[in-house]
C-alpha cells in the first residue's frame, strides 16, 4: 500500500472512533453522584425530659385572661397558677422568642422548679403599642412534662381612647337666638378610668357659661362606662351675626397629657342683616376674592338687605383695622320700604403678594349701628400674587 493511502486510512479510522465516542456520550444517561450528609438535629429549646420517669404533670388553672378595656400606652400584667400534679419536679423555662411582642413573661427563672402538690406563679406582662380595637397576645412556657410540653398564656380585651366626648369633638350649636340664651348638652366619659375629675373649665369667649355634674349610675352602664359627666354649656346673646365658632376646655386631674379636655362649638346667628353676592359664602360668612395681581389689587362688591330698621344703615368700623383691606357702605336708593339696599364694596389695595388659600383667611368684625346687629363677622380669602 502506498503511503498516502495508508494516512487516508488511519485518519479515517480516528475520526470514525472519535464518532463513535461522541455519539455514545451523547446517548449515555448522566450519573448523579449525592453527597453524604449527616442530617442536623434541631435541641429541644425546653427542659429535658426524664427517659424513664417517673414525670411531672402540669396543669395550669386558667391559660386566658379578658382584662376588659385599656387605652393606648397603658400597661399590665396578670398572674396565672400552675400546679404540678405528677410525681416528680416539674421545671419551666421561659424564653424571649416565645413572647408576642406585646407581652413577656416576668417572676419565672430559667429552670424554676415546682415539687410534686404544689404551685407556682407565671406572671405575665403587656403593654398597648398599637391603636387597634382588639388585642390579643400570649407568651408560652416550656416544661419537663411529657404530655404538655408547650403552655401558652393569652391576655386579651379591648382598645379604647382614654376619653370619649359625645356627641363628638365638635358640637354643634346650631342657630343661635337673638334675644335668648342657647344651650348645647353633651358628656365626657371613660371606659377605662375608674373615677376621674373635673376640676375647672374655661371658655374662649366670656359669654359662655359651663356646668357640669357626674353622670348617674343607669347613664354610665348604658354607655358602658366607668366615670363621666354631663356637661352644658350656655351662651347668653351677643354673638356677632355670622358663624358662630367658639371652644370650651375641661381641665381634669388625670395625668398631663389628658389634662385638658377642648370642645368646639360651632353654630351661626341670623340677623336684620343679610349678605348676596357671588363672591359670599353665607354658611361661613367668607368673601372670596380669589387669584389676582398683587399690584392691581382687586374689588368685590355684595348687597346688603336690611329689615325692620327706620334709620340709615351705617358701618361705624372695622376691627381689626387694616391698611391692605377695606369696606365701604353705600345706600341704594332705587329700594325703598321696609327692606333697604346697601352696596358692601369690599377692596384689598395694592401691595405685596398675600397667600390667604394655603393659610387661614382674615377675619374682621363689621360694626353697625342697628340694634339687632351691632356687630357682624366677616371672613376674607384671596391669592394676591
Amino acid at each position: 500500500m502506498k503511503t498516502s493511502g495508508i494516512i487516508v486510512t488511519v485518519l479515517l479510522g480516528a475520526l470514525a472512533l472519535g464518532l463513535t465516542v461522541w455519539i455514545g456520550r451523547y446517548n449515555a444517561k448522566a450519573e448523579v453522584l449525592i453527597p453524604q450528609t449527616t442530617p442536623t438535629v434541631v435541641a429541644d429549646p425546653g427542659p429535658e425530659v426524664s427517659k424513664t420517669g417517673p414525670h411531672p404533670k402540669a396543669v395550669a388553672e386558667s391559660t386566658e385572661h379578658d382584662f376588659g378595656t385599656m387605652t393606648l400606652g397603658q400597661e399590665s400584667s396578670h398572674k396565672f397558677v400552675v400546679k404540678n400534679e405528677g410525681q416528680a419536679d416539674l421545671r419551666m423555662i421561659a424564653r424571649k422568642e416565645d413572647a408576642s411582642c406585646q407581652c413577656t413573661l416576668g417572676e419565672l427563672g430559667d429552670g424554676d422548679s415546682i415539687p410534686p402538690g404544689e404551685s407556682r406563679e407565671v406572671t405575665l406582662k403587656w403593654k398597648i403599642k398599637a391603636p387597634v380595637q382588639t388585642f390579643r397576645h400570649s407568651a408560652k412556657i416550656r416544661t419537663n412534662d411529657p404530655e404538655n410540653r408547650i403552655i401558652e398564656f393569652v391576655v386579651s380585651g379591648k382598645v379604647d381612647q382614654r376619653y370619649t366626648v359625645a356627641p363628638g369633638q365638635t358640637w354643634e350649636v346650631g342657630d343661635l337666638s337673638r334675644t335668648q340664651p342657647t344651650t348645647v348638652k353633651g358628656t365626657i366619659f371613660s371606659t377605662t378610668i375608674e373615677k376621674f375629675a373635673i376640676i375647672s373649665s374655661k371658655a374662649s369667649n366670656d359669654k359662655i357659661a359651663v356646668t357640669y355634674e357626674p353622670m348617674s349610675a343607669e347613664a354610665l352602664t348604658d354607655k358602658e362606662a366607668k366615670s363621666g359627666y354631663d356637661v352644658t354649656a350656655t351662651i347668653t346673646p351677643g354673638a356677632p351675626i355670622g358663624p358662630y365658632a367658639e371652644k370650651i376646655t375641661l381641665i381634669t386631674d388625670d395625668i398631663d397629657e389628658h389634662k385638658e379636655l377642648v370642645i368646639n362649638l360651632q353654630g351661626h346667628l341670623t340677623g336684620p342683616i343679610e349678605f348676596l353676592g357671588p363672591a359670599y359664602h353665607k354658611e361661613s360668612n367668607l368673601v372670596t376674592m380669589g387669584e389676582f395681581k398683587a399690584d392691581d389689587g382687586k374689588e368685590v362688591t355684595l348687597s346688603l338687605f336690611v329689615r325692620d330698621f327706620d334709620e340709615e344703615l351705617q358701618l361705624l368700623g372695622v376691627s381689626p383695622e387694616s391698611d391692605r383691606v377695606h369696606f365701604e357702605l353705600k345706600k341704594d336708593e332705587k329700594l325703598t320700604g321696609k327692606t333697604r339696599r346697601y352696596q358692601l364694596k369690599v377692596k384689598v389695595l395694592p401691595g405685596p403678594q398675600l397667600d390667604l388659600i394655603s393659610s387661614p383667611s382674615l377675619k374682621f368684625e363689621l360694626k353697625f349701628n342697628h340694634p339687632e346687629a351691632a356687630s357682624v363677622v366677616m371672613r376674607v380669602r384671596m391669592l394676591a400674587i
